[in-house]
């Protein structure tokens, strides 16, 4: 034991011993050939160092100055995505957009046993606008080799006072990453912690001052004098040091919808502002804050309230429909089909509803600020929910910033029916996967908001029909229908419903290795209040296996998991699915007269732990057939990392059963 922490000691100090200064790179470094303590490693950040303070410019305020300063190992060919870098800021059409400044790029390879320096040629950096508020500078470094190592440092000036996440972890290791976050007293900022690793963390003050000049006029007509002064005020400055030697590489896990929600990293947001002699300015103290600040919002509280530019057509949904029930799902057609989905995400309106409802075109917000709109003028009682998509990660603590995106929510008999007029193919309750992240935030008239579960609580469902006959030439023949409903259903339109029967057949015939489809039919495709229902014909040789003139067949065939989605011995992250789903079999095989049953998988009912789910096994025999029910159930659409083990053993035991096979003997 005291051979170990002698061991972890040594390397500590070996790490904590090495020059980070730039350009610094030695030649240790240089001749490293895979990671120690993670041989699999493409590439690893050997130092990255980031400081965050604000500088005072009179006449502007404060702006954000954040500088990096990064040095990265690259072992092989597969790790050469890490020699380009992306800096992303964002812009703006007045003159408060962020500065990006590049100071030094640097790639040291070792040549005849000599370490080499080539430089990067700042005219080779590229810009790139990604929408009309953010762009990015990118660029790569010149003469990457495996075996090299890049390093560059920049800086990032900002005129708003928002403080970038501070992500300490990446997909690949670290071996050394420092940060220093320098806040004035006047700001006041909610922080959070994020992911799984912990990180050492030093708090202390120091004082900063401002210096501001005043100008002032004096003596009469023909005698003015300008008279300058100036002013020193002292102010104390919070600072915040973050370190962490060996940080492991963030891993793919399977069902993570977004791996990036589980970095190590600390989140800040802007929660009040605190002037000498000036009453507190709270952001998102709390919720109540957070409902008061966005209602009063020019882009959404009030673009919310508009209402004149759609009365005409409103009117006439009302005079087509008989119910509140049809209004509300022609409310959300009419949306729909009225203004086309942008692609961009956002809380806020860009252009306004009133142009997105004249132009046909819009962001999520004016989007949806308009369904919730008419649903109110129409007398349905709907209110904005507040949601991150999965891209964007979690809202933690009262927050703004934390949301990118809205719905509409009906409260109804206790529950919150959503809706996002976004999507062609959702419909009251079914939302698109991107929006299924945790919980939302209801915001009501009166100011109150909730919490609201995005998870359905309706399974996913897939039921398959199926009836196979084994003919004379010991082949499959088939037939086999699909009912998709809730989440299956909205899924299964949105990666189908551009394809003809056509090329739907071309693509089902390829996605299967052991059928030949020879029959396609949809039912329902576009009537989204339906379930989809896709039926096949299909032959197949490939199923049935010979051995001395006896058949072996699974009892699912080609339907059903295959093998175990889960093989890591430990998992780390949530098992997210999206939403609890289920599968249901109902397969019928009909067996030839020149054979008879040796053996059938007997019935089993497989558990797992605390109500999460089961899978239920079925057979039965008839005069000629052979008659095989299963019921498969995920009740949550998250399941917590420590019932990994429980949801492990329980794939395991169901893929023993399904891959049992029915024995049929030539008589």
């Amino acid at each position: 034991m005291k051979k170990l922490i002698l061991f972890f000691c040594l390397i500590s100090f070996l790490a904590s011993g090495q020059n980070y200064k730039f350009g610094k790179v030695s030649k240790k470094e240089l001749e490293e050939q895979f990671y120690p303590k993670d041989s699999s490693a493409n590439a690893a950040i050997l130092f990255k160092n980031r400081r965050t303070y604000f500088q005072y410019i009179q006449g502007t305020g404060f702006s954000v100055i954040t500088e990096v300063h990064e040095r990265i190992k690259i072992y092989n060919k597969e790790g050469y995505g890490w020699g380009t870098k992306e800096m992303r800021y964002y812009t703006s059409s007045s003159s408060n957009s962020e500065k990006i400044i590049l100071s030094s790029a640097k790639t040291y390879v070792l040549e005849g046993g000599k370490i080499k320096t080539y430089k990067f040629k700042k005219g080779s950096l590229f810009l790139e606008k990604e929408n009309k508020y953010w762009s990015k500078k990118i660029f790569t470094m010149p003469n990457l080799t495996e075996g090299c190592v890049v390093e560059w440092k920049y800086k990032l000036i900002s005129p708003y006072k928002g403080i970038d996440k501070l992500n300490l972890q990446y997909s690949i290791p670290v071996k050394r990453v420092q940060c220093k976050i320098e806040i004035p007293e006047y700001y006041v900022y909610n922080l959070k912690s994020l992911g799984f690793e912990r990180v050492q963390s030093k708090k202390t003050t120091k004082r900063g001052s401002i210096t501001i000049t005043n100008k002032s006029r004096s003596g009469g007509s023909g005698n003015i004098k300008t008279n300058f002064s100036t002013q020193n005020i002292g102010y104390d400055i919070k600072v915040m040091e973050v370190s962490k030697d060996f940080m492991p590489a963030l891993k793919e896990e399977s069902y993570v919808s977004n791996i990036n929600n589980y970095k190590t990293a600390i989140k800040y947001e802007l929660s009040a502002l605190n002037w000498p002699n000036e009453p507190i300015k709270y952001f998102s103290k709390s919720w109540d804050d957070v409902a008061k600040t966005i209602l009063e919002n020019s882009s959404f509280g009030v673009e919310m309230r508009k209402k004149s530019y759609f009365k005409k057509d409103l009117e006439l949904l009302k005079a087509t429909t008989k119910n509140q029930e049809e209004l509300l799902k022609s409310i959300l057609s009419f949306v729909k089909n009225k203004v086309k989905w942008n692609s961009y995400t956002g809380l806020y309106t860009d252009k306004g509803v009133k142009t997105a409802y004249k132009k046909g075109t819009g962001n999520i917000a004016e989007i949806n600020l308009m369904l919730i709109a008419m649903l109110r003028e129409a007398g349905i009682s709907a209110n904005p929910v507040l949601v991150s998509t999965r891209s964007n990660g979690i809202p933690v603590f009262p927050t703004i910033d934390g949301f990118n995106y809205v719905v509409a929510g009906i409260e109804k008999e206790g529950a919150v029916i959503l809706l996002d007029a976004s999507e062609k193919y959702s419909s009251p309750g079914v939302l698109p996967f991107r929006t299924l992240n945790w919980k939302g935030r209801i915001i009501r008239e009166d100011k109150t908001s909730d919490w609201v579960p995005l998870i359905p609580l309706e399974h996913s469902k897939k039921e398959y029909l199926m009836s196979v006959v084994i003919n004379d030439d010991e082949e499959l023949d088939g037939f086999v229908r699909t009912k998709y409903s809730n989440k299956a259903a909205l899924q299964y339109r949105k990666r189908n419903n551009t394809f003809s029967e056509e090329e739907l057949l071309e693509k089902i015939d390829e996605s299967y290795k052991d059928i030949d489809v020879s029959l396609v039919k949809l039912n329902f495709k576009e009537d989204i209040y339906k379930p989809v229902v896709e039926s096949l014909k299909f032959t197949s040789e490939d199923l049935l296996e010979d051995i001395n003139g006896d058949l072996f067949l699974k009892p699912l065939l080609f339907l059903g998991e295959t093998t175990n989605p889960f093989k890591m011995k430990e998992r780390v992250y949530p098992i997210d699915y999206g939403a609890p789903w289920s599968e249901k079999f109902m397969i019928s095989i009909k067996i030839p007269e020149n054979y008879q049953v040796v053996s059938v998988p007997q019935s089993e009912k497989i558990i797992l732990n605390e109500g999460l789910g089961y899978f239920v096994f079925k057979s039965s025999q008839q005069k000629g057939s052979i008659k095989i029910q299963a019921n498969l159930s995920i009740n949550e659409g998250l399941i917590l990392a420590s019932n990994y083990e429980l949801l492990k053993e329980f794939y395991n035991n169901m893929l023993k059963k399904v891959n049992e096979k029915i024995v049929l003997k030539k008589v």
